[in-house]
């Protein structure tokens, strides 16, 4: 079930941590949620907020998410919550791309639940479920991501939770497309702006987000190599069992070409810089994405997706791989 790419490569992601309650909630499984009236069924019901599903019940067609909170919750949020949950509302309805989840004006029916304070997020529903649930074509998850993160920098915009859970799949006249959500922690900011937030998920999190007191737009680069080196080789790149406290201090001692740290069965720490032979990928492509994550997992901050020249290559250069004719 895993052609390299260049002959259909697929990948599975599956993570311990990933709780039931989490699958339940991206996968979006129908005959187990909650009915609640004719058109509406609720996915998640959260002790702040729920989400809702809409459409034919009987025909189990659901085209619309709604992120609602919950009547009189929005009293317990800090205001610090209230604005980020606006913010995110007002980042995704002026954003257009095929490969961020499309927010959609409030039917207005639900006008009524909407809170003074706290606005509904309209969405489409993505019923495919996120990266952790589903066989996923590693070209087009990578090359989708990708598309979505330039676009969002494009747009003076950072992510800072880009990761596995935060991927979904939609279909559309049988073809799948890889789209990104949750802009909860997204940040407006351009390549040069310093942010001093701490936020996203920890894992998944450049480095500079736990060792400096600013960073840029580039700790978008760090998580899509994360991602991308998992989806390619089915495990994160730098000391997967570890908590990042204990991997940063083993990982910040890796050249440039380094794209891999494991332990091995001695306890050794193996510094690598190739992917491991166990991957999704025809070996007529990893010599050139090796390359790619070479740019993007780069340590340092202020040369991470650049080259030499400071110029940021790193969306270009996917490109051209992603073009070649394999």
């Amino acid at each position: 079930i895993r052609a390299p790419w260049g002959g259909g490569g697929e990948c599975c992601l599956y993570n311990s941590y990933t709780t039931v309650g989490h699958r339940k909630r991206r996968a979006g499984l129908l005959k187990k949620s909650q009915c609640l009236g004719k058109n509406q069924r609720r996915l998640v019901n959260g002790p702040v907020c729920e989400f809702l599903v809409l459409g034919d019940l009987e025909a189990f067609h659901f085209s619309t998410a709604l992120k609602k909170c919950h009547t009189g919750t929005d009293t317990l949020l800090s205001e610090k919550h209230k604005e980020r949950w606006a913010k995110e509302v007002e980042i995704m309805l002026r954003l257009s791309h095929p490969n961020i989840v499309k927010a959609i004006t409030v039917p207005d029916a639900f006008l009524p639940l909407q809170s003074s304070s706290i606005p509904i997020l309209c969405m489409e529903f993505c019923s495919k479920g996120d990266l952790r649930q589903a066989k996923s074509d590693v070209r087009a998850v990578i090359n989708d991501a990708k598309s979505a993160i330039q676009y969002l920098h494009q747009n003076r915009i950072t992510h800072r939770d880009l990761k596995p859970e935060n991927i979904v799949l939609q279909v559309n006249d049988e073809k799948v497309s890889y789209k990104l959500i949750d802009l909860g922690y997204a940040k407006e900011l351009d390549q040069s702006s310093l942010c001093s937030s701490f936020v996203g998920t920890l894992q998944y999190l450049a480095p500079e987000l736990f060792t400096s007191k600013t960073y840029t737009s580039s700790v978008d680069y760090w998580s899509l190599g994360l991602l991308s080196h998992e989806v390619i080789t089915g495990v994160r790149p730098f000391l997967p069992h570890m908590p990042p406290v204990s991997w940063m201090s083993h990982v910040r001692e890796k050249s440039t070409e380094h794209i891999c740290v494991y332990q091995d069965r001695s306890g050794s720490i193996i510094f690598k810089a190739n992917l491991f032979p166990e991957n999704n990928i025809s070996s007529n492509l990893m010599h050139h994405m090796e390359i790619w994550l070479r740019h993007i997992l780069e340590w340092d901050p202020k040369k991470r997706g650049r080259n030499s020249s400071n110029k940021i290559v790193v969306f270009d250069l996917f490109d051209e791989i992603f073009n070649l004719k394999v």
